[in-house]
């Protein structure tokens, strides 16, 4: 009775056996299911995605190629279309920037760049279009909780979260500049190489973006510091985001620059943010902070 009963069992597991088997050989010989088919697509969308990548910015095994930022600020040409930005953080960061024209969907040109403290780079081209726009993306490659300061002509992010992101967006500064010719028949050319003067003006962004109640001030200069000082000047008190177009004028044989200070006016420990061709900051209780941007003919 109890071999009968094993041999039961085998047969049995014998035809389960055979059953799975069969299952098994039925499955492998379907087509594609619609899981594969997902998969192919994902493969796909990633080789697309790596190539478009690649196009644009420099890659190693497919880590993007970040430059260092420079330790200064440089003073763009204002006849030729620009960016000039400046990431500024105590720890370790990197930012992407990404330019697209005015028109056209497809970024026309991007880059990374890497640092430690404060970093800026700038971008000139001459096919940028007047609707030319830039965004940068900046990240902390550490936990701390300082806070990571992005800019671009004259608009500002930031973040204090450990490894945090942050996003600035800001249009091309394009021929803000014009000029007019006052000069004699004897002359020849403008300067730098030339000998004609004549007036040219230039329209600079301030901002100041603090939490709290604050107080403003600025004077222009017809020179690249706080010399010859023009009847361009103003105080403004307020609170929150502010931001104002101050346009100079002067001669072609000398930069223009605006100064300005900005003074939180309560003991917070929030982070105020001045602006002007770059930009400056505190946190302290009453702080003030100082910043000059010039340009050149």
């Amino acid at each position: 009775m109890r071999s009968e009963a094993v041999a039961m069992i085998l047969i049995v597991v014998v035809v389960a056996g055979a059953i799975g088997f069969v299952s098994l050989t039925s499955q492998s010989g379907k087509s594609p299911s619609s899981g594969t088919s997902t998969t192919s697509t994902t493969s796909t969308t990633s080789t697309t995605s790596t190539t478009s990548t690649t196009s644009t910015i420099s890659t190693n095994g497919g880590n993007p190629v970040c430059h260092s930022a420079d330790s200064f600020q440089g003073l763009p040409n204002p006849t030729i279309p620009w960016f000039t930005a400046g990431v500024n953080y105590s720890g370790s960061w990197e930012a992407t920037a990404v330019v697209y024209n005015g028109g056209v969907s497809a970024p026309v040109w991007a880059e990374c760049y890497k640092g430690v403290g404060q970093g800026y780079f700038e971008i000139q081209d001459g096919s940028l279009n007047s609707g030319a726009e830039i965004v940068i993306s900046a990240v902390k490659l550490d936990g701390g909780m300082n806070v990571l300061t992005v800019s671009v002509n004259g608009n500002s992010s930031s973040t204090s979260t450990p490894y945090g992101s942050t996003v600035v967006w800001a249009k091309v500064d394009s021929s803000n500049q014009t000029s007019s010719t006052t000069s004699s028949s004897s002359c020849s050319g403008y300067p730098p190489g030339g000998d004609c003067l004549a007036t040219y003006s230039y329209t600079f962004t301030l901002s100041v973006n603090y939490s709290g109640p604050w107080k403003l001030n600025y004077q222009g200069y017809n020179s690249l510091g706080k010399s010859n000082p023009l009847p361009i000047s103003g105080n403004y008190t307020g609170s929150g985001f502010y931001s104002k177009n101050v346009t100079l004028s002067g001669l072609n044989d000398n930069g223009l620059t605006l100064c300005a200070t900005a003074q939180k006016l309560d003991g917070s420990n929030a982070l105020l943010i001045l602006s002007v061709t770059g930009y400056n900051k505190t946190s302290l209780p009453y702080g003030s902070t100082s910043y000059c941007g010039g340009v050149v003919p």
